[in-house]
C-alpha cells in the first residue's frame, strides 16, 4: 500500500517538475523490497528512479546530501521501506 501511495504522489508530481533540475538522494540504508512482477530485491531508489525515467524526466541520484541544494527544483529522499534498527 505505501508503494502504491508514494507512485500516486510521483506521478500527481510529473506536471510541477516538467522543467527541472530534480536530486535523487538515497538514504534508505540499503533496505530492499520485492519489486511487483520480479522475483528478487531492489532498493527504494530504483523504483523512484524508474518512474521518473519513465515519465521522461531526468535526474541526479547521491547518497551523500550535497551541501548546497539551491541548484535543484526538487529533491526526492528515499528513507527505506522499514525501520533497520
Amino acid at each position: 500500500m505505501k508503494k502504491i501511495n508514494l507512485i500516486l504522489i510521483l506521478f500527481s508530481l510529473i506536471g510541477i517538475l516538467s522543467a527541472q533540475n530534480i536530486l535523487l538522494w538515497d538514504n534508505d540504508n540499503y533496505s530492499s523490497f520485492v519489486q511487483p512482477g520480479d522475483e528478487y530485491y531492489t532498493g527504494t531508489e530504483v523504483a523512484v528512479g524508474r518512474s521518473l525515467l519513465r515519465n521522461g524526466l531526468t535526474f541526479e541520484e547521491t547518497t551523500i546530501l550535497p551541501g548546497d541544494l539551491s541548484q535543484y527544483d526538487a529533491v526526492f529522499v528515499t528513507l527505506g521501506v522499514y525501520c533497520l534498527s
